[in-house]
């Protein structure tokens, strides 16, 4: 339920602080975010049936599994394409304390939820909430990356580092996503 809370706040937050500032990596890492949060939303749904004794359960978790793959490759294309946009274009972010707030308060946080999940996946075991548990940890390195551009923005005016994060995190993405849809293709662990 942590992971839930703190996905709302954050991926809300960061969606709607960097599509005002046009931040591109604030939006990447929100759309992370967001995810990573519908994982959590569908793995507690997955975890409420087992404990109620319904059938089904694996097909629940490799449903998850292919629909958070989805969803990603998606979110990295979309981020990709719009950071080799704003590369193009020469374009420059707003910066507000808010949206640096957000990402380092990301950094902080995630990783301990990320192990957490991990440990309890292992626990389980849950190939579901193992990936959620990796989504959780790429959270935090988008979310560094999101801070680190804009702290570079600020100190150079580097304005290029925001979309270049961006299109870190687009092919981060694009990339785990493929990797979940071939995983679940091929039902490999």
């Amino acid at each position: 339920m942590a992971s839930v809370a703190f996905g709302t706040l954050v991926g809300l937050g960061a969606l709607v602080i960097g599509v005002t500032t046009r931040s591109l990596a604030l939006v990447g890492f929100a759309v992370d975010a967001i995810i990573d949060l519908s994982a959590s939303i569908l793995l507690i749904h997955r975890f409420q049936a087992e404990s109620r004794g319904r059938h089904g359960t694996p097909r629940l978790e490799r449903r998850a599994v292919g629909f958070i793959s989805v969803l990603l490759v998606l979110a990295g294309f979309y981020v990709a394409v719009q950071s080799l946009l704003a590369l193009a274009a020469g374009a420059h972010p707003e910066r507000t304390p808010a949206g640096l707030g957000i990402s380092a308060a990301s950094v902080v946080v995630l990783p301990w939820l990320a192990l957490r999940k991990a440990q309890v996946a292992t626990r389980l075991p849950s190939r579901a909430l193992r990936a959620d548990a990796f989504l959780t940890g790429m959270g935090c390195v988008l979310a560094g990356l999101a801070l680190v551009s804009a702290l570079l923005d600020l100190a150079g005016g580097a304005g290029r580092a925001d979309a270049a994060a961006a299109l870190v995190i687009g092919v981060v993405l694009a990339g785990e996503g493929i990797r979940g849809i071939f995983r679940f293709a091929t039902k490999r662990d």
